[in-house]
């Protein structure tokens, strides 16, 4: 589109960039300045009031200094940001090093990677999976010291363990690690050729590095969970259903609840979008799974799991203090922290009124679900739909511990993807940077709030108050953060012609 020689006049001499508003404000000292709104078309000059200078220059004078942080040449700002860099590395090696010590024999049993374990050795040993796992370790491990509930796992989930439990016991963990370090880069390598628009192997492998300083993920593999694998697989989805390949995407998405039913808000969106290949895709890998694993295992196992498990495992955790989700709000306000099998500080409700809890958290979740829901469909963008959806699962699952974070990568990339597609403007940048560092810190500062760095010796705060439980769930405030930032960068986008 053309500009008018008054609009490059303004924009050479007297103009000023405003990125938010896509518009020239011509620099005077009059009430009233001259607008060239260039947005759009036909080109439209008309005087309206200015906005105020004081905050749009503090706006201003921030960002040319992040700018200048992040991409000056000057020497100061290079070593600055060197600085940064192994910093950020030494914290990398020293968690590095706290990994390998987790592998220590005395912390086996607190490791959730030997539910899988010993949900793979019953299928092999004939053992029904729903057992206590207390029982099943004390039967297949020698050792009763576990939980004292079924696995929380679905039954297809024993199927997958099946080439883990051929390893022995002490040797469990690094073959887990080094399964989840296989899926971890997959998923970098993805975002970042994603990102980047080209694949390169020295970038994939910084962006490694530094994501191990990434508190949730190094939990993940601490813990020797399964959300780094269903980062990959949400990833490789998402980068399948963009190439078009929605029935392969589909299979992906089916593996990723057969795992865990954590995903089943992006198969809703799916199905109010009428993406019919995608679901039936999901679907038949899904009844598949479960189908082989009825065949070495019965069906009763599958009933059991999906009518009784998941309603006697749910008390467990529901109110516990590390639970980052929208659902233990209601607890927290009306009934408490407290869990009645596993220890973690205990806090006192606002109001005793347990009988509000469920319903208050139900009509929270059914909120988030449904402003996520509204939110994805109407984005223009695949990209930040489908972002909005992961953001959503993490805030409404039922039980969210602090590793579910690492699938946040995706929700990240797409609105980096989108800042530097607009040349980073500054209010967007900085609504964007706001919750991304409250994402980083609030997930690594809820640990310090009643106990030291050590993930499984710290000793912690047995009674802790109201107010300080409520700050447990700034993870969940940070990403309802992002949410609004990708929802309202989609909308800017749309408006300028300029989708994501």
């Amino acid at each position: 589109m053309e500009v008018s020689p008054l609009a490059k006049g303004l924009s050479q001499k007297n103009g000023e960039t405003c990125a938010e508003h896509n518009m020239w404000y011509l620099k005077s000292t009059s009430p009233l300045h001259l607008v060239v709104n260039k947005g759009f078309k036909p080109l439209v000059v008309s005087y309206r009031t200015a906005p105020r200078s004081g905050r749009w220059d503090t706006i201003h004078s921030m960002h040319k200094a992040l700018v200048n942080i992040l991409e000056s040449k000057a020497r100061p700002m290079v070593a600055a940001r060197m600085a940064l860099l192994l910093a950020w590395l030494a914290l990398c090696a020293v968690r590095l090093r706290l990994l390998v010590l987790s592998w220590n024999a005395e912390h086996l049993y607190l490791r959730d990677m030997l539910q899988y374990y010993l949900m793979g050795k019953a299928l092999r040993a004939g053992e029904y999976l729903y057992q206590p796992m207390n029982i099943l370790a004390l039967k297949l491990t020698g050792a009763d010291r576990y939980y004292h509930h079924p696995s929380p796992y679905p039954p297809p989930m024993a199927l997958f363990s099946v080439p883990l439990s051929y390893a022995d016991l002490p040797r469990a963990p690094i073959v887990w690690f080094g399964i989840e370090f296989a899926a971890l880069s997959v998923a970098l390598i993805l975002l970042t050729t994603w990102y980047r628009g080209k694949f390169s192997p020295w970038i994939s492998g910084v962006v490694l590095i530094i994501t191990l300083g990434f508190y949730p993920v190094w939990v993940s593999l601490v813990q020797g969970q399964v959300s780094v694998i269903l980062l990959t697989l949400l990833a490789a989805a998402w980068m399948l259903m963009r190439a078009r390949h929605t029935f392969a995407a589909g299979l992906l998405l089916g593996i990723s609840i057969s795992i865990k039913l954590f995903a089943w808000p992006v198969l809703l969106y799916f199905l109010l979008k009428k993406q019919w290949r995608t679901l039936i895709a999901a679907g038949l890998m899904a009844a598949s799974l479960h189908a082989l694993t009825a065949i070495f295992v019965g069906i009763e196992p599958l009933v059991d799991y999906y009518l009784r498990v998941p309603g006697e495992v749910l008390p467990y955790y529901q109110a516990h203090w590390y639970n980052v989700s929208l659902w233990t709000l209601g607890w927290r306000l009306f009934a408490g922290t407290e869990s009645p099998m596993l220890v973690g500080p205990v806090a006192p409700p606002l109001v005793s009124l347990p009988g509000l809890a469920p319903i208050f958290s139900t009509l929270a979740v059914m909120a988030a679900l449904g402003a996520g829901l509204y939110w994805a469909l109407r984005s223009k963008s695949g990209d930040t739909s489908f972002a909005l959806m992961v953001c959503t699962s993490l805030m409404i699952s039922p039980i969210t511990w602090i590793h579910y974070y690492s699938m946040v990568l995706i929700p990240i990339a797409v609105v980096l993807r989108g800042l530097k597609t607009r040349k980073y403007p500054p209010v967007e940048t900085w609504s964007y940077a706001i919750p991304a560092l409250g994402l980083i810190l609030s997930t690594e500062w809820i640990q310090s709030l009643v106990r030291n760095t050590s993930i499984f010796t710290g000793e912690e705060t047995a009674i802790a108050s109201f107010a300080v439980s409520i700050l447990n769930l700034m993870p969940a405030a940070a990403l309802l953060g992002l949410s609004v930032c990708l929802r309202r960068m989609d909308v800017f986008a749309h408006k300028l012609g300029r989708p994501l």
